[in-house]
């Protein structure tokens, strides 16, 4: 009987030029920048997510989630295994609301909660969810609902 044997592996696609100097990511301002250069002017509702490592410098970005005009729909396993194939110690992720309105709704809230449930489990911290308008607006979502950087 031969069994078969795979490896798998994450596979760089490019790269992405992003408004900022520093390799490092604390919060939502140097997030933010990132996420403004890669989400800002999607027309439709796109979710991103920022590798981190042990000392917050960014390992890498991926595109997660590619959703409709007014919403998105990410999968909570395919983010943390490109998070867990990244070796990243922490997480920011972030959703574009092309219409405009950085105002946090309750599905932004319950999947920022669900995300962060889950990175725990597997010893991921979240730093923020955050939520990128056309203005450049960057809302945080675990500002606002009284989070903290959890691990």
């Amino acid at each position: 009987m031969n069994i078969p044997v795979i490896k798998i592996e994450l596979v760089e696609h490019g790269t992405v030029e992003v408004d900022t100097e520093s390799p490092y990511v604390y919060g939502v301002e140097e997030a933010g920048r990132i996420f403004r250069s890669t989400l800002s002017r999607m027309n439709i509702e796109v979710v991103g997510l920022l590798c981190l490592d042990s000392t917050h410098r960014v390992v890498n970005y991926s595109t997660v989630s590619m959703g409709t005009v007014d919403r998105v729909t990410p999968s909570v396993s395919q983010i943390l295994k490109t998070a867990l194939l990244s070796n990243a110690s922490f997480i920011v992720v972030a959703h574009n609301h092309p219409n405009g309105t950085c105002k946090i709704t309750e599905p932004d809230i319950t999947l920022t909660r669900k995300i962060g449930n889950a990175a725990r489990i597997m010893d991921i911290g979240l730093v923020d969810s955050l939520v990128v308008c056309p203005s450049g607006e960057v809302t945080s979502i675990r500002k606002a609902i009284g989070g903290s950087d959890e691990r």
